[in-house]
């Protein structure tokens, strides 16, 4: 399948650290959406990828593209509707042959076949960079070319140039459930290596059951696990809970996802959630299984208040942190240092979050070297 190509230049870590961040979060966000993502944290320059849908690089500010190629161009060979980013600040000053290099231009990503890209015709505020996560993370979602840059822009101005149609759209928005999904989460079991699946609903209509489908490093797409089904209530406005237990679950990213079955046949998709187990616990030596996890919110939607529940494996200073669809952060839940293991907090539309209007917010965990970002709505 498409596959999303971001190449990180450590080098610039020091100075401009955010630019690089966002890329790591891209991967996180998209994989959980069970995208294909391919991030090169080295100072490899990547060149030569195929089928790529979705882009980001220092181009000619990568202090290591001119051991791999000239003028930064990456020789990429694009998917249908794929867009790109990269982190330049003339690359959309020249259009006309014979270019003129100096920095690196999208024009030649646009010559390769890209079906959009944003560049820059003066020096800009690295700010004013697309936001990587929630660049891809609206495209992928199904929002447009135009859509999507608008969203992920801090600023628009015209040291912007977007080239591309406005209305190149990639994935839809998944169909509708017949079910009403309160919440749906995963968790390690205490002293075991199994990792327990629960969701609830507030209504069904004509729900037959669910199967619990997995996406994992041996596998490149979701498949059903064996014996996972449970049955539905049909049609009801009772809420239900339900969970289910994925016994003997070897370490690395796990993501799920539910394959919700009407009476007649019909299935529909959860969106997936992510689970990564770093290591297997020794049963007999009873040592703590040590793992990074921020579940999704419940409920999601909210409102006025949303459960939030994340776990890690080492003590140390942890912050919890919102943001709005622009990036900007609105507000921060946790910032201390805590113990290893299962905490919760819950954001209320009160107090510091009290004047958040309805809209799409991201809340950000970052423990250690480790951070994972998830989306959450907000309805006033």
């Amino acid at each position: 399948g498409a596959t999303y190509v971001f190449d990180q230049d450590p080098d610039w870590n020091a100075s401009v650290p955010a630019l690089n961040n966002y890329l790591t979060t891209a991967k996180t966000t998209l994989e959980a959406y069970g995208k294909v993502v391919a991030l090169d944290q080295s100072t490899t320059y990547v060149t030569n990828s195929t089928s790529v849908i979705g882009y980001t690089s220092w181009g000619s500010n990568d202090h290591y593209a001119n051991n791999y190629t000239t003028y930064a161009i990456p020789h990429n060979i694009w998917a249908d509707g794929a867009i790109a980013e990269t982190y330049v600040s003339t690359s959309g000053r020249s259009f006309m042959p014979p270019p003129t290099y100096g920095q690196s231009l999208v024009a030649d990503l646009i010559q390769e076949g890209i079906s959009g890209v944003k560049g820059y015709v003066y020096e800009p505020y690295s700010s004013s960079m697309a936001i990587a996560y929630i660049l891809f993370d609206r495209y992928a979602s199904g929002y447009n070319l135009a859509e999507s840059f608008s969203m992920s822009s801090r600023y628009c101005s015209w040291m912007d140039v977007i080239v591309g149609d406005p209305k190149t759209s990639i994935d839809g928005p998944p169909a509708p459930l017949p079910i009403q999904l309160q919440h749906f989460g995963a968790r390690r079991l205490e002293n075991t290596n199994t990792v327990r699946l629960s969701w609830g609903t507030l209504s069904e209509t004509n729900n037959y059951g669910f199967n619990v489908q997995l996406r994992d490093s041996s596998t490149h797409m979701f498949v059903d696990v064996p014996g996972s089904f449970v049955p539905g209530h049909g049609t009801t406005l009772v809420p239900q809970e339900y969970f289910w237990d994925h016994i003997d679950v070897m370490a690395g990213h796990h993501q799920y996802r539910l394959r919700q079955i009407d009476l007649d046949g019909t299935t529909h998709y959860t969106e997936p959630i992510l689970i990564t187990i770093s290591s297997l616990m020794d049963v007999e030596s009873g040592s703590t299984p040590i793992q990074f996890v921020l579940r999704q919110n419940y409920p999601n939607p909210f409102n006025p208040s949303t459960v939030i529940q994340y776990e890690i494996p080492t003590v140390g200073q942890v912050r919890l942190s919102v943001f709005n669809a622009l990036g900007e952060d609105v507000g921060t839940l946790i910032d201390e240092v805590q113990q290893p293991g299962t905490h919760t907090t819950v954001l209320s539309t009160s107090g510091e979050f009290s004047a958040l209007p309805s809209g799409t917010y991201f809340y950000r965990l970052e423990a250690g070297n480790r951070a994972m970002t998830r989306k959450m709505i907000l309805l006033r």
